[in-house]
């Protein structure tokens, strides 16, 4: 194992797996929620994507410090901000927004449940043929085909609870 990229409360650290090395790298002054630990963490090229509350932080890996620009996202807030195939995501109570790798912004989906409520997407995957798929609290998980329809799944509606047990934590193809 090589290193290891840990969020906790005001930051980064970066932690050599194979000895007890580790520095740290604070955000305290760049965000408004610099207390807060990230909720996400990914890479794209040489730079980390760090969700941190309702915004996103860009570090440098090659710098090993993070940039003052950071990407404009739509005001919808998010659970996690996740890269996964060719887009970003940005799951939430108010539905999903969908960025390429530059952030430009594509797409806001907010499809209703049978309350007339927004779904609470809480995590998203996108699958090797381009679809992709969310996972809903209390409303099971849901494949958004490409230039289709949505199929819902993991969804009785007999239940009071339409997933696995009340939330789905994680997909992956």
């Amino acid at each position: 194992a090589g290193n290891l990229w840990i969020g906790g409360e005001n930051g980064l650290s970066i932690v050599n797996a194979n000895s007890t090395y580790y520095k740290e790298f604070s955000y305290t002054d760049l965000s408004v929620y610099g207390n807060e630990a990230p909720r996400s963490i990914d890479q794209n090229g040489n730079q980390l994507v760090v969700g941190v509350s309702m915004e996103v932080l860009l570090f440098d890996l090659q710098e090993e410090k993070f940039l003052e620009k950071k990407p404009v996202l739509q005001p919808i807030g998010f659970h996690q901000f996740i890269k996964s195939g060719h887009h970003f995501y940005q799951p939430s109570q108010a539905g999903l927004a969908i960025y390429d790798l530059n952030f430009n912004h594509l797409l806001t989906i907010r499809d209703l449940n049978s309350n007339g409520l927004p779904f609470n997407i809480y995590n998203v995957m996108e699958d090797t043929q381009g679809n992709f798929w969310t996972v809903t609290s209390r409303f099971g998980l849901r494949k958004h085909e490409r230039d289709g329809p949505i199929i819902p799944f993991l969804h009785d509606s007999t239940q009071n609870i339409h997933s696995v047990d009340h939330l789905i934590g994680d997909i992956l193809e």
